[in-house]
């Protein structure tokens, strides 16, 4: 149904609306605090009414799911941008690093190493049977083979041991840059999770509505019941429900913690609400109602 405008005629005076009856002349106030007014209380008025609410309502509705799509989208361009740039980030550090520390050669040296001395050892074992069955080959007596099988171990002693030496220092060499390649990764990771961090939170906050001055301020009624203050009624309730508002938001920043793979959860629109659940197990993980987004200072914890 129309709604009542100025210009339209008033079937009571056969002049617009917009024109005072009393003065015959145009008068915007009196539209607005007698003729709209009186129009409003009619049921013709209130028809109107009923029909723009419906209209507002159903526009509010649309604009709120837009408003979540847009966030949801955000989210999920906000984290890949991350991980592209953490995945990128990370991957040219191993490579600096590797060859900074000279990891590949000395990967490299403690496998030769280690095979040399493997090899050597071995041929320290087979000796007394090589050289038993060749001495017996050429009828030479137990006595003289003996002292031969010992002869010839004293002789590879020497290399024995310069192949075990060789691979042990190779592998401390090793060892030690795999320690400082590790440590160094580590520090060079640092950013990225405190940024991880920060991120998560960030979305967590949009998610739930739960501010930092909402934080700000059940820290501050805590901090009174600590000190055995007393509270007021409507404080104790308020801390309820930023309490309640802070549980959902740890539980949502659990949620979106960023971690270097693809993220462990997708979002569903089930029309009155928004389900988060697993991609995997296919089983729900939370849920949020549609509705407003929370405003600075609001105690509401969802959309």
């Amino acid at each position: 149904m129309a709604w009542i405008q100025k210009t339209d005629i008033n079937p009571a005076t056969g002049k617009q609306y917009g024109i005072n009856p009393n003065t015959g002349v145009w008068d915007d106030n009196y539209f607005a605090n007698v003729t709209e007014k009186q129009w409003l209380s009619s049921p013709a008025g209130q028809a109107a009414q009923n029909e723009r609410s419906q209209v507002d309502a159903a526009g509010l509705l649309k604009t709120q799911a837009a408003n979540q799509t847009a966030l949801i989208e955000k989210q999920k361009a906000d984290q890949g941008a991350f991980l592209n740039k953490y995945t990128t980030g990370m991957d040219t550090a191993r490579s600096a690093l590797s060859t900074e520390l000279g990891l590949p050669e000395l990967r490299q040296n403690t496998q030769v190493a280690g095979q040399t001395a493997r090899d050597v050892s071995r041929t320290m074992q087979d000796l007394p049977q090589a050289l038993t069955a060749t001495g017996r080959a050429a009828s030479v007596n137990q006595s003289r083979l003996t002292r031969g099988i010992a002869q010839r171990t004293s002789e590879m002693q020497p290399a024995l041991e310069t192949a075990r030496r060789a691979a042990e220092d190779t592998g401390a060499a090793q060892s030690f840059a795999e320690t400082e390649y590790t440590k160094r990764l580590q520090e060079k990771a640092q950013p990225y999770q405190l940024e991880a961090s920060m991120l998560s939170e960030g979305l967590a906050r949009e998610m739930t509505g739960f501010t930092q001055q909402n934080s700000n301020e059940l820290t501050v009624i805590l901090q009174k019941l600590q000190n055995n203050q007393a509270l007021t009624m409507a404080e104790v309730n308020r801390a309820n429900a930023l309490a309640d508002s802070e549980t959902k938001f740890e539980q949502q920043k659990e949620l979106l913690k960023l971690q270097p793979s693809k993220p462990n959860y997708e979002y569903l629109d089930l029309g009155n609400r928004l389900s988060v659940y697993d991609p995997a197990s296919r089983q729900e993980i939370s849920s949020f109602g549609k509705g407003v987004k929370p405003t600075a200072g609001s105690t509401a914890s969802g959309w």
